[in-house]
C-alpha cells in the first residue's frame, strides 16, 4: 500500500510541473538523471522547514511543494500558491468524478468524434468507434494518460460532458481546493489549473480511492 501511495505522489509531484502533457511513462523515459544535494534548513516555523538555498535540490520546476503525507509536515515548498496549467494531473480528478458516481465499471462506453483532441492534435491508440469498459477507459486515463478515454468517460456521465465538468468543480470545492478550476476532463487545455498547494490536497483524496491507487500504478496491460 505504502509503495503505491508513494507513486502516485512521484506522478503528481512529476505532472504538477505544468511542462507534461504526454504519458508519465514516455515522458520518465526521456528525464535524465540529476545529481542529488541535501538542502540546507535553516529554522522551523510551524510545521513548515524553510530551505536556504533552493537551487541546492536542483528544481526545474516554479512551484514545488514536497509534504510527509503520514505527518502533513510540509518538507519543501516554492511558490506552492502559484496557479498554474496542471496537464494531466487532471486526469485524477476526471478518475474521482467517475467513481463518485457510482457507475457500472463494466459498461461498454464507445469512442467518438468528440473524443478527439482538436485543440493539440494528440495522438491516441484508440479509434472512433473503439468501445471498452469502464474500469478499461479509466486504466488507459491513469496508467497511460488516455486523453481521449477521459474524453469518453465524462460523455458517458449522466447529464454529459457539461454535468462531468460541473461536477469536477464541485467536487474541488468539497475537497478544499482554493485554487484550482476545471475546464476539461483531460487537461489538454490550459485552463485547467491549480496550485502545487491545493495538488497535495487532490492526490491525498485520490489516494484514498483503491481502484485509482490500483490503476495508476499499473504498469503494463493487453487489451
Amino acid at each position: 500500500m505504502k509503495s503505491k501511495l508513494t507513486t502516485l505522489l512521484a506522478i503528481c509531484v512529476a505532472l504538477a510541473i505544468g511542462m507534461l502533457d504526454t504519458a508519465p511513462a514516455e515522458a520518465a523515459s526521456t528525464k535524465k538523471p540529476v545529481a542529488k544535494r541535501k538542502a540546507k534548513p535553516v529554522k522551523k516555523v510551524e510545521n513548515r522547514v524553510e530551505v536556504q538555498d533552493s537551487d541546492n535540490l536542483l528544481l526545474q520546476s516554479s512551484a514545488v511543494l514536497v509534504q510527509d503525507q503520514s505527518s502533513g509536515d510540509i518538507l519543501f515548498e516554492k511558490n506552492s500558491g502559484a496557479v498554474l496549467p496542471i496537464a494531466s494531473i487532471t486526469k485524477l480528478m476526471t478518475a474521482m468524478v467517475v467513481l463518485d458516481a457510482q457507475l457500472s465499471l463494466t459498461e461498454s462506453l464507445s469512442i467518438g468524434h468528440e473524443d478527439v483532441d482538436t485543440l493539440k492534435g494528440t495522438r491516441s491508440r484508440l479509434k472512433v468507434g473503439a468501445q471498452l469498459s469502464r474500469e478499461d477507459m479509466l486504466l488507459l486515463a491513469l496508467m497511460a494518460s488516455e486523453n481521449r478515454a477521459a474524453s469518453a468517460l465524462s460523455r458517458h456521465y449522466p447529464g454529459g460532458a457539461a454535468a462531468f465538468i460541473e461536477a469536477m468543480n464541485h467536487k474541488a470545492a468539497a475537497i478544499g481546493l482554493k485554487d484550482t478550476q476545471f475546464s476539461d476532463p483531460t487537461g489538454l487545455t490550459a485552463a485547467n489549473v491549480s496550485s502545487a498547494r491545493d495538488l497535495t490536497k487532490m492526490v491525498a483524496a485520490a489516494s484514498h480511492y483503491p481502484l485509482i491507487r490500483e490503476l495508476s500504478t499499473t504498469s503494463e496491460r493487453t487489451m
